[in-house]
């Protein structure tokens, strides 16, 4: 797996919400994940905007429900969620729920 693929992966995007979000073809976003062409710094400079997005939705996420039922989605507010792409708001649920889990274990 690419660097470009692992980082979608991270942030909740699939291919097809890759090329929403960065409004190109899917094609680019396939050529950019299987490494054919170079991904443009402007694509990686949204990218790590996108992660700190989720890592701040994750920060305010309310995790005492999850923790209880990790099947559960979490409660984050919509603020923070706003404008988040496809699965990100998944990708911070889970964010905030490891992060959750690791600070009770430490407890």
């Amino acid at each position: 797996m690419t660097t470009f693929a692992s980082a979608l992966r991270l942030c909740g995007l699939s291919q097809q919400d890759a090329a929403t979000f960065f409004d190109v073809r899917l094609d680019t976003v396939k050529s950019w994940s299987a490494n054919r062409n170079p991904v443009p710094d402007g694509v990686w400079q949204m990218l790590a905007d996108l992660w700190r997005r989720i890592e701040d939705a994750a920060d305010t996420a309310s995790v005492d429900e999850a923790i209880a039922d990790p099947r559960s989605r979490m409660n984050c507010s919509a603020d923070d969620m706003d404008g988040l792409p496809g699965g990100a708001v998944e990708a911070a649920g889970a964010m905030a729920l490891l992060v959750a889990l690791g600070d009770s274990i430490k407890d």
